[in-house]
Protein backbone atom coordinates (compact mmCIF):
# COMPACT_ATOMS: atom_id res chain seq x y z
CA UNK A 1 0.00 0.00 0.00
CA UNK A 2 0.93 3.72 -1.07
CA UNK A 3 1.61 6.46 0.92
CA UNK A 4 0.67 10.23 -0.55
CA UNK A 5 1.09 13.27 0.77
CA UNK A 6 1.85 16.80 0.01
CA UNK A 7 5.43 18.05 -0.51
CA UNK A 8 6.24 21.87 0.44
CA UNK A 9 5.80 24.03 -2.52
CA UNK A 10 8.98 25.74 -3.76
CA UNK A 11 9.34 28.54 -4.43
CA UNK A 12 9.77 29.07 -7.90
CA UNK A 13 8.20 25.82 -9.40
CA UNK A 14 11.30 23.61 -11.03
CA UNK A 15 9.93 20.94 -13.21
CA UNK A 16 12.92 19.08 -13.10
CA UNK A 17 13.27 18.88 -9.49
CA UNK A 18 9.40 17.40 -9.43
CA UNK A 19 10.31 14.95 -12.44
CA UNK A 20 12.67 13.92 -10.20
CA UNK A 21 10.99 13.40 -6.45
CA UNK A 22 8.67 11.66 -8.49
CA UNK A 23 5.92 11.85 -5.64
CA UNK A 24 3.91 14.76 -7.05
CA UNK A 25 2.03 15.14 -9.90
CA UNK A 26 3.26 18.79 -11.45
CA UNK A 27 -0.16 19.67 -11.98
CA UNK A 28 -1.85 19.23 -9.19
CA UNK A 29 1.08 20.96 -7.35
CA UNK A 30 0.99 23.84 -9.63
CA UNK A 31 -2.59 24.45 -9.14
CA UNK A 32 -3.19 24.03 -4.92
CA UNK A 33 -0.04 21.65 -3.80
CA UNK A 34 -2.63 19.08 -2.96
CA UNK A 35 -1.53 15.47 -2.89
CA UNK A 36 -1.56 12.92 -6.13
CA UNK A 37 -4.51 10.72 -6.26
CA UNK A 38 -3.27 7.72 -8.42
CA UNK A 39 0.09 6.79 -7.50
CA UNK A 40 0.71 4.12 -11.09
CA UNK A 41 0.88 7.68 -12.89
CA UNK A 42 3.32 9.61 -10.23
CA UNK A 43 6.24 11.13 -12.32
CA UNK A 44 5.10 10.84 -15.93
CA UNK A 45 5.54 14.76 -16.32
CA UNK A 46 5.85 14.50 -20.40
CA UNK A 47 6.46 17.59 -22.84
CA UNK A 48 2.93 17.69 -23.81
CA UNK A 49 1.92 19.17 -20.21
CA UNK A 50 3.55 21.95 -20.64
CA UNK A 51 2.86 24.70 -23.22
CA UNK A 52 4.97 25.01 -26.34
CA UNK A 53 5.46 29.00 -25.19
CA UNK A 54 7.19 28.25 -21.93
CA UNK A 55 9.07 25.21 -23.42
CA UNK A 56 10.57 27.29 -25.94
CA UNK A 57 11.22 30.10 -24.01
CA UNK A 58 13.06 28.20 -20.94
CA UNK A 59 14.76 25.68 -23.84
CA UNK A 60 16.33 28.88 -25.60
CA UNK A 61 17.46 30.77 -21.68
CA UNK A 62 18.84 27.40 -20.56
CA UNK A 63 21.20 27.52 -23.91
CA UNK A 64 21.99 31.00 -23.78
CA UNK A 65 22.59 31.85 -20.24
CA UNK A 66 25.78 30.23 -19.47
CA UNK A 67 27.06 31.75 -22.67
CA UNK A 68 26.35 35.11 -21.58
CA UNK A 69 27.33 34.97 -17.85
CA UNK A 70 30.55 33.26 -19.23
CA UNK A 71 31.15 36.57 -21.75
CA UNK A 72 29.74 39.02 -18.95
CA UNK A 73 32.32 37.42 -16.17
CA UNK A 74 35.38 37.21 -18.62
CA UNK A 75 34.18 41.00 -19.80
CA UNK A 76 33.97 42.04 -16.07
CA UNK A 77 37.93 41.09 -15.54
CA UNK A 78 38.69 42.76 -18.69
CA UNK A 79 37.51 46.27 -17.88
CA UNK A 80 38.81 45.64 -14.13
CA UNK A 81 42.21 44.71 -15.17
CA UNK A 82 42.31 47.87 -17.51
CA UNK A 83 41.24 50.27 -14.84
CA UNK A 84 43.60 48.92 -12.62
CA UNK A 85 46.68 49.64 -14.60
CA UNK A 86 46.27 53.47 -13.83
CA UNK A 87 45.50 56.10 -11.40
CA UNK A 88 41.88 57.46 -12.81
CA UNK A 89 39.62 60.30 -11.44
CA UNK A 90 36.22 59.50 -8.90
CA UNK A 91 34.57 58.80 -12.23
CA UNK A 92 36.67 56.07 -13.09
CA UNK A 93 36.56 54.49 -9.36
CA UNK A 94 33.17 54.15 -9.63
CA UNK A 95 33.15 52.58 -12.97
CA UNK A 96 35.55 50.03 -11.52
CA UNK A 97 33.56 48.97 -8.49
CA UNK A 98 30.45 48.54 -11.04
CA UNK A 99 32.51 46.18 -13.18
CA UNK A 100 33.30 43.92 -9.39
CA UNK A 101 30.15 44.05 -8.96
CA UNK A 102 29.17 42.87 -12.15
CA UNK A 103 30.73 40.41 -12.28
CA UNK A 104 30.35 39.06 -8.26
CA UNK A 105 26.63 39.91 -9.20
CA UNK A 106 27.09 37.76 -12.68
CA UNK A 107 28.60 34.63 -10.69
CA UNK A 108 26.12 34.66 -8.15
CA UNK A 109 23.18 34.26 -10.78
CA UNK A 110 25.01 31.54 -12.18
CA UNK A 111 25.28 29.81 -8.57
CA UNK A 112 21.86 30.34 -8.06
CA UNK A 113 20.48 28.67 -11.56
CA UNK A 114 23.17 25.93 -11.20
CA UNK A 115 20.77 23.27 -9.88
CA UNK A 116 18.60 23.75 -13.50
CA UNK A 117 21.81 22.53 -15.46
CA UNK A 118 23.21 19.68 -12.41
CA UNK A 119 20.07 18.65 -10.95
CA UNK A 120 18.65 17.81 -7.31
CA UNK A 121 21.20 18.55 -4.63
CA UNK A 122 21.15 18.66 -1.13
CA UNK A 123 24.05 20.59 -0.64
CA UNK A 124 22.53 23.40 -3.16
CA UNK A 125 18.80 23.33 -0.85
CA UNK A 126 21.02 24.07 2.09
CA UNK A 127 22.82 26.78 0.32
CA UNK A 128 20.06 28.36 -1.40
CA UNK A 129 18.88 30.77 0.92
CA UNK A 130 22.41 32.16 1.42
CA UNK A 131 22.95 32.20 -2.45
CA UNK A 132 19.98 34.68 -2.79
CA UNK A 133 20.92 36.99 -0.28
CA UNK A 134 24.31 37.39 -1.73
CA UNK A 135 22.86 37.82 -5.07
CA UNK A 136 20.62 40.78 -3.38
CA UNK A 137 23.46 42.48 -1.62
CA UNK A 138 25.02 42.22 -4.86
CA UNK A 139 21.97 43.70 -7.53
CA UNK A 140 21.84 46.78 -4.51
CA UNK A 141 25.17 47.70 -4.70
CA UNK A 142 25.24 47.58 -8.38
CA UNK A 143 22.21 49.10 -8.56
CA UNK A 144 23.50 52.29 -5.99
CA UNK A 145 26.89 52.54 -7.14
CA UNK A 146 25.30 53.14 -11.03
CA UNK A 147 23.40 55.91 -9.36
CA UNK A 148 25.98 57.49 -7.31
CA UNK A 149 28.28 57.34 -10.58
CA UNK A 150 25.29 59.22 -12.52
CA UNK A 151 25.24 61.51 -9.99
CA UNK A 152 29.05 62.52 -10.19
CA UNK A 153 28.61 62.88 -13.88
CA UNK A 154 26.36 65.54 -13.55
CA UNK A 155 27.89 67.52 -11.20
CA UNK A 156 30.82 67.76 -13.47
CA UNK A 157 28.72 68.39 -16.79
CA UNK A 158 26.85 71.25 -14.59
CA UNK A 159 29.77 73.11 -12.93
CA UNK A 160 32.11 72.10 -16.26
CA UNK A 161 34.62 71.03 -14.15
CA UNK A 162 35.75 68.78 -17.35
CA UNK A 163 37.77 71.70 -18.00
CA UNK A 164 39.61 71.99 -14.75
CA UNK A 165 40.56 68.43 -13.34
CA UNK A 166 41.36 69.42 -9.94
CA UNK A 167 38.50 70.14 -8.98
CA UNK A 168 37.09 66.71 -9.36
CA UNK A 169 37.19 64.05 -6.33
CA UNK A 170 40.01 61.53 -6.46
CA UNK A 171 39.94 57.74 -6.71
CA UNK A 172 40.17 57.40 -2.87
CA UNK A 173 36.64 59.32 -2.57
CA UNK A 174 35.01 57.21 -4.47
CA UNK A 175 36.34 53.88 -3.05
CA UNK A 176 34.73 55.19 0.31
CA UNK A 177 30.73 55.88 -1.19
CA UNK A 178 31.44 52.65 -2.72
CA UNK A 179 32.63 51.02 0.03
CA UNK A 180 29.53 52.67 2.12
CA UNK A 181 27.30 51.62 -0.83
CA UNK A 182 28.33 48.28 -0.10
CA UNK A 183 27.80 48.09 3.82
CA UNK A 184 24.14 49.72 3.28
CA UNK A 185 23.38 47.20 0.50
CA UNK A 186 24.50 44.24 2.80
CA UNK A 187 22.31 45.07 5.90
CA UNK A 188 19.62 45.87 3.38
CA UNK A 189 19.98 41.96 1.91
CA UNK A 190 20.26 40.48 5.50
CA UNK A 191 16.71 40.08 6.24
CA UNK A 192 16.29 37.93 3.28
CA UNK A 193 18.51 35.17 5.60
CA UNK A 194 15.18 33.80 7.27
CA UNK A 195 13.26 34.21 4.12
CA UNK A 196 13.60 29.86 3.15
CA UNK A 197 14.05 27.09 5.23
CA UNK A 198 14.90 23.45 4.13
CA UNK A 199 12.49 20.22 5.39
CA UNK A 200 13.70 16.81 4.31
CA UNK A 201 11.21 14.71 2.06
CA UNK A 202 11.48 11.08 1.32
CA UNK A 203 11.53 9.61 -2.09
CA UNK A 204 9.98 6.60 -2.84
CA UNK A 205 10.91 6.21 -5.85
CA UNK A 206 14.66 6.24 -5.15
CA UNK A 207 14.27 5.57 -1.62
CA UNK A 208 16.35 8.36 -0.79
CA UNK A 209 15.43 11.83 2.07
CA UNK A 210 15.68 14.65 -0.74
CA UNK A 211 16.13 17.86 1.01
CA UNK A 212 13.73 20.80 -0.54
CA UNK A 213 14.32 24.54 0.01
CA UNK A 214 10.98 26.72 0.35
CA UNK A 215 9.56 30.10 1.95
CA UNK A 216 9.75 30.02 5.75
CA UNK A 217 6.65 31.25 7.89
CA UNK A 218 8.56 33.99 8.46
CA UNK A 219 7.68 35.90 5.41
CA UNK A 220 4.44 35.70 6.74
CA UNK A 221 5.07 38.35 9.17
CA UNK A 222 3.94 42.27 8.97
CA UNK A 223 7.12 42.84 9.50
CA UNK A 224 8.77 41.08 6.39
CA UNK A 225 5.41 40.62 4.07
CA UNK A 226 4.73 44.37 4.39
CA UNK A 227 7.74 46.88 5.94
CA UNK A 228 10.62 44.88 4.80
CA UNK A 229 8.87 44.58 0.98
CA UNK A 230 7.88 48.27 1.11
CA UNK A 231 11.67 48.69 2.16
CA UNK A 232 13.22 46.83 -0.69
CA UNK A 233 10.41 48.57 -3.66
CA UNK A 234 11.80 51.98 -2.12
CA UNK A 235 15.27 51.10 -2.60
CA UNK A 236 14.99 49.09 -5.84
CA UNK A 237 12.65 51.24 -8.10
CA UNK A 238 10.51 54.28 -6.22
CA UNK A 239 13.60 56.20 -5.14
CA UNK A 240 16.82 54.83 -7.56
CA UNK A 241 14.35 54.73 -10.77
CA UNK A 242 13.29 58.54 -10.80
CA UNK A 243 16.59 59.73 -9.42
CA UNK A 244 18.25 58.09 -12.87
CA UNK A 245 15.44 59.39 -15.30
CA UNK A 246 16.37 63.11 -14.32
CA UNK A 247 19.90 62.64 -14.29
CA UNK A 248 19.58 61.46 -17.87
CA UNK A 249 17.53 64.29 -19.07
CA UNK A 250 20.37 66.72 -17.14
CA UNK A 251 23.34 64.86 -18.70
CA UNK A 252 21.64 64.68 -22.02
CA UNK A 253 21.21 68.44 -22.06
CA UNK A 254 24.85 69.37 -20.80
CA UNK A 255 25.90 67.00 -24.07
CA UNK A 256 24.60 69.60 -25.75
CA UNK A 257 25.76 72.51 -24.02
CA UNK A 258 29.25 70.91 -24.50
CA UNK A 259 28.98 69.92 -28.09
CA UNK A 260 28.21 74.43 -28.57
CA UNK A 261 31.33 74.87 -26.64
CA UNK A 262 33.01 72.79 -29.38
CA UNK A 263 32.43 75.14 -32.25
CA UNK A 264 33.87 78.23 -29.83
CA UNK A 265 37.22 76.58 -29.99
CA UNK A 266 39.58 76.86 -32.80
CA UNK A 267 41.12 73.56 -33.71
CA UNK A 268 44.04 74.74 -35.50
CA UNK A 269 46.10 76.21 -32.08
CA UNK A 270 47.49 74.11 -29.83
CA UNK A 271 46.16 74.93 -26.94
CA UNK A 272 42.58 75.31 -28.76
CA UNK A 273 43.36 71.38 -30.56
CA UNK A 274 44.12 69.87 -26.61
CA UNK A 275 41.05 71.65 -25.22
CA UNK A 276 39.01 70.18 -28.12
CA UNK A 277 40.17 66.38 -27.20
CA UNK A 278 39.36 67.01 -23.52
CA UNK A 279 35.74 68.44 -24.28
CA UNK A 280 35.46 65.12 -26.86
CA UNK A 281 36.66 62.90 -24.53
CA UNK A 282 34.08 63.75 -21.94
CA UNK A 283 30.76 64.21 -24.22
CA UNK A 284 31.90 60.42 -25.23
CA UNK A 285 32.12 59.83 -21.33
CA UNK A 286 28.61 61.66 -20.60
CA UNK A 287 26.88 59.52 -23.63
CA UNK A 288 28.58 56.09 -21.57
CA UNK A 289 26.56 56.73 -18.52
CA UNK A 290 23.59 58.04 -20.49
CA UNK A 291 23.14 54.77 -22.40
CA UNK A 292 24.72 52.74 -19.76
CA UNK A 293 21.61 54.32 -17.24
CA UNK A 294 19.09 54.19 -20.14
CA UNK A 295 19.74 50.23 -21.10
CA UNK A 296 19.10 49.37 -17.28
CA UNK A 297 16.00 50.81 -16.26
CA UNK A 298 14.86 49.14 -20.02
CA UNK A 299 16.47 45.96 -19.47
CA UNK A 300 16.07 45.40 -15.88
CA UNK A 301 12.91 46.71 -14.97
CA UNK A 302 10.83 43.97 -16.56
CA UNK A 303 12.32 41.84 -14.02
CA UNK A 304 11.90 43.97 -11.32
CA UNK A 305 8.63 44.45 -11.68
CA UNK A 306 7.86 40.68 -11.96
CA UNK A 307 9.46 39.73 -8.92
CA UNK A 308 6.91 42.93 -7.42
CA UNK A 309 3.85 41.67 -8.90
CA UNK A 310 4.88 37.81 -7.93
CA UNK A 311 5.00 38.69 -4.05
CA UNK A 312 2.03 40.85 -4.55
CA UNK A 313 -0.12 38.14 -6.41
CA UNK A 314 1.41 35.00 -5.83
CA UNK A 315 -1.48 33.01 -7.69
CA UNK A 316 0.15 34.01 -11.14
CA UNK A 317 3.43 32.20 -10.61
CA UNK A 318 1.41 28.99 -9.13
CA UNK A 319 -1.35 28.71 -12.12
CA UNK A 320 -1.16 27.47 -15.52
CA UNK A 321 -0.26 30.93 -16.78
CA UNK A 322 2.53 30.02 -19.26
CA UNK A 323 2.28 33.06 -20.78
CA UNK A 324 3.36 34.91 -17.89
CA UNK A 325 6.10 32.04 -17.02
CA UNK A 326 7.85 32.47 -20.37
CA UNK A 327 7.81 36.47 -19.86
CA UNK A 328 9.42 35.97 -16.80
CA UNK A 329 12.46 34.01 -18.06
CA UNK A 330 12.98 36.38 -20.74
CA UNK A 331 12.88 39.58 -18.16
CA UNK A 332 15.48 36.80 -16.15
CA UNK A 333 17.57 37.05 -18.80
CA UNK A 334 17.36 40.42 -20.08
CA UNK A 335 18.31 41.27 -16.50
CA UNK A 336 21.86 39.38 -15.98
CA UNK A 337 22.58 40.49 -19.86
CA UNK A 338 22.12 43.90 -19.25
CA UNK A 339 25.44 42.76 -16.90
CA UNK A 340 27.91 41.99 -19.55
CA UNK A 341 27.17 45.41 -21.46
CA UNK A 342 29.84 48.06 -19.88
CA UNK A 343 32.94 46.18 -20.87
CA UNK A 344 31.25 46.92 -24.76
CA UNK A 345 30.38 50.62 -23.58
CA UNK A 346 33.32 51.65 -22.31
CA UNK A 347 35.35 50.27 -25.21
CA UNK A 348 33.24 52.32 -27.58
CA UNK A 349 32.29 55.26 -25.37
CA UNK A 350 35.71 55.81 -22.66
CA UNK A 351 38.44 57.45 -24.80
CA UNK A 352 40.81 56.37 -21.75
CA UNK A 353 40.08 53.17 -21.03
CA UNK A 354 40.13 52.48 -24.65
CA UNK A 355 43.69 53.57 -24.80
CA UNK A 356 44.81 52.21 -21.60
CA UNK A 357 42.98 48.77 -23.40
CA UNK A 358 45.07 49.25 -26.61
CA UNK A 359 48.49 49.56 -24.40
CA UNK A 360 47.94 46.70 -22.53
CA UNK A 361 47.36 44.45 -25.69
CA UNK A 362 50.25 45.81 -27.64
CA UNK A 363 52.71 44.79 -24.36
CA UNK A 364 50.96 41.55 -24.35
CA UNK A 365 51.38 41.27 -28.17
CA UNK A 366 55.45 42.48 -27.99
CA UNK A 367 56.07 40.54 -24.99
CA UNK A 368 54.24 37.18 -26.59
CA UNK A 369 56.03 37.74 -30.39
CA UNK A 370 59.01 35.71 -31.47
CA UNK A 371 60.34 38.22 -33.42
CA UNK A 372 63.11 40.97 -31.92
CA UNK A 373 62.68 44.35 -32.01
CA UNK A 374 64.48 45.77 -35.25
CA UNK A 375 67.51 48.07 -34.23
CA UNK A 376 66.83 51.50 -35.24
CA UNK A 377 69.63 53.49 -36.96
CA UNK A 378 69.47 57.18 -37.21
CA UNK A 379 70.63 57.16 -40.73
CA UNK A 380 70.22 53.48 -41.87
CA UNK A 381 72.50 50.49 -40.91
CA UNK A 382 76.60 50.70 -40.73
CA UNK A 383 78.59 50.07 -43.50
CA UNK A 384 79.63 46.76 -44.37
CA UNK A 385 77.49 45.45 -41.31
CA UNK A 386 74.68 42.92 -41.73
CA UNK A 387 71.25 43.22 -40.13
CA UNK A 388 70.89 40.30 -38.30
CA UNK A 389 66.58 39.24 -38.79
CA UNK A 390 64.80 36.14 -37.14
CA UNK A 391 64.77 35.07 -40.84
CA UNK A 392 68.27 34.58 -41.18
CA UNK A 393 69.59 31.15 -39.94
Amino acid sequence: MSETYTVPQPFMPDITLLRDLGNVSYKMAANCGEPCQNVSHIGQVTDTDIDVWQTVVQDASFVTFPVIVTWGILAGFASVIVMSSRRHDSEHGFLQAYSVTCVLLLMCGAAVKLEDYIGHSNTYQYAYGYLTTVHSWFAYSALWILVVATLERHSIVARHSHLDNGQRCGQTQAGIVSGVVFCISLISSLPQLWAYETVEVYDYTTNQTLVISHVSDATNTPEYNTVYFWYVVTITVLLPYPMLLVKLVLITSGIKRSRKLLTKWPVKYGSGNVLHRKITEEIHLSQFFVINAALYLLLTGPFIMSNIIDHLNPQWQLQENQIYVGLHSIAEFLFYFHFTLPFPLLCSYNDTFRRSLLKITHCCTCQCSKQPPKRQFKYGPPKNQKVVTFLDP
